[in-house]
């Protein structure tokens, strides 16, 4: 299970993170580094603002489950049944994709657009839809 926490240090000050379980360890990645995260071969893809992508240990419960502490932070939204992306990185809304601050497109499942914009519109007027996935 995810769990959102405090990281930083003295000269970047604190900022929310995700503990992710890996092969290797676990790893703090900082919400704001975070792009979006993908159900990928049952685990959890997080895709970060450099370029590269951490895999958390196989899963055993469903990506809602899984995703809920990143769901419930007014950030993310639940685009499709498996991503869930970061609002801080996105830089439009068109057709049937959401384009990131890094270049990438994350596609929408199709009847989707017009919940993309509303949460999109809000998150960059500062209001909170934290819960609403």
């Amino acid at each position: 299970m995810l769990k959102i926490t405090l990281c930083g240090g003295p000269a970047q000050g604190p900022e929310d993170c995700v503990l992710v379980r890996t092969k290797n360890g676990t790893r703090r990645l900082a919400l704001g580094q975070l792009l979006y995260v993908e159900m990928y071969n049952r685990t959890l893809r997080y895709h970060l603002l450099e370029g590269s992508a951490i895999d958390s240990l196989t899963l055993r419960t469903s990506f809602q489950k899984a995703a809920e502490p990143l769901l419930a932070d007014g950030r993310f939204f639940r685009c499709g049944a498996t991503i869930a992306v970061n609002l801080h990185h996105v830089m439009k809304v068109d057709g049937d994709s959401l384009y990131l601050d890094n270049g990438s497109a994350v596609p929408l499942p199709r009847g989707m657009l017009g919940e993309a914009r509303r949460r999109w519109a809000s998150y960059r007027q500062g209001g909170s839809l934290a819960g609403i996935s």
